[in-house]
């Protein structure tokens, strides 16, 4: 009975060892994380302090609207291909328009910042990704937003620090990128409609998961559908131009209200300075006047010294008349 015991065991102890061979050749060994959009996501931060993406200087003055935007395209771009964590990506060109890029893609909105190896994800997916330097114009990245808000679904706004002051605003699509001074509505709505959702994976219309520094989420636009199937529609385009002449109006009454109040101003200050050299010019002849009566001063005292004091006569007393004892009505 021990013998037989003996073997069974034996017999048992060899299965699993075949069986566990035979598992670790067919089961592949593990292999480090890849990308999963929340671990190891620094590595394509130059910093992860939100403040540096922010204007460090004083903020660019709005820019004149005299001439249009750029546009530059490139005839050969690099395949699409994912890049772990372990791995680097630089690009050539600033802003990128194609390129390798990280497996897990941003959630389409706005960020405090985002990488280029992240929205280039995106742009594979047919989006357009709308950049800003940090010290641009206030008003015309406000206006880059309701562009961007007005036009598609699948957008990423983000500040960008290799902008030009020149060119402090941008729209990249895949291959392509426009630069512009300032938002002209009806140049940026034509160049969206023409470069948006050209790629092959245009109908990949998931969100992404990575969101690290998300700030607002896009929606879905009214007149347009999840799948950006009419891009820019025509009402919201007209509220734009609506909104954006309203702007203009206030801007100039509020610049004529500025130059009239500026030249009220010059006007006191001019008043003023000529007050001042008028009396500064006049101080010199009150001073001559007061020399002159103080020498006439000096001339007395010294005349004064000269002959002696004063002599003061004693006043003259008044005696005054007692009344006469005859003359007392009661005497009589």
């Amino acid at each position: 009975m021990d013998v037989v015991t003996y073997f069974l065991w034996f017999f048992l102890v060899c299965c699993v060892r075949v069986e566990c061979k035979i598992l670790q050749r067919s089961v592949p060994a593990m292999k480090p994380l890849c990308d999963d959009g929340e671990h190891g996501i620094d590595i394509d931060l130059v910093s992860e302090n939100q403040d540096y993406y922010k204007c460090q200087s004083n903020f660019w003055l709005a820019p004149k609207k005299m001439s249009g935007g750029r546009t530059v395209c490139y005839n050969e771009t690099t395949p699409p291909y994912h890049r772990c964590l372990d791995q680097s990506i630089v690009y050539p060109t600033k802003p990128p328009t194609s390129g390798y890029y990280r497996k897990v893609w941003p959630a389409y909105g706005e960020y405090a910042y985002c990488p280029p190896q992240r929205w280039m994800h995106n742009l594979e997916h047919g989006a357009i990704v709308f950049l800003y330097h940090p010290c641009a114009s206030a008003s015309e990245v406000q206006l880059l937003r309701e562009v961007a808000n007005s036009c598609l679904r699948r957008h990423i706004i983000t500040p960008y620090l290799d902008l030009e002051r020149n060119e402090s605003l941008a729209m990249v699509a895949w291959g392509c990128v426009h630069f512009m001074t300032w938002i002209n509505i009806t140049e940026s709505v034509s160049w969206i409609r023409e470069h948006a959702l050209k790629t092959v994976e245009r109908k990949v219309y998931d969100n992404g998961k990575y969101t690290h520094w998300l700030t607002r989420a896009a929606e879905v636009l009214n007149g347009s559908d999840i799948h950006d199937s009419h891009l820019c529609p025509d009402k919201l385009v007209s509220l734009l131009h609506r909104n954006d002449t309203t702007k203009d109006s206030h801007k100039d009454g509020k610049e004529v209200s500025m130059s009239k109040a500026l030249w009220g101003l010059g006007s006191i200050v001019f008043i003023v300075l000529c007050t001042l050299i008028a009396v500064v010019l006049s101080r010199p002849r009150r001073s001559d006047q007061y020399r002159v009566h103080f020498s006439k001063l000096r001339a007395s005292d010294s005349h004064m010294s000269l002959t002696g004091p004063l002599s003061v006569s004693a006043p003259e007393t008044v005696k005054l008349l007692e009344p006469d004892e005859s003359d007392d009505p009661m005497d009589e």
